[in-house]
């Protein structure tokens, strides 16, 4: 298996930060790039979902003051 290998270019203080990161979780640096990748988008896709529900509600509570 090869090296990590970085597309990315990152200061050197958020590389140790990352480097750090991924030798307490026992995984290479492009399992905990891609760990935060799919972490981001889980969030991303449950804050939508939430905040879909609340502009939903709002449209609601909206058509029924009309």
């Amino acid at each position: 298996m090869q090296g990590d290998c970085w597309s990315v270019h990152v200061n050197e203080e958020v590389y140790e930060i990352l480097r750090k990161l991924a030798r307490e979780q026992d995984i290479t640096m492009s399992q905990l790039t891609i760990k935060l990748i799919l972490e981001e988008k889980a969030y991303r896709e449950i804050y939508g979902y939430e905040r879909m529900k609340i502009d939903e509600q709002e449209n609601e509570e909206e058509n029924f003051k009309l």
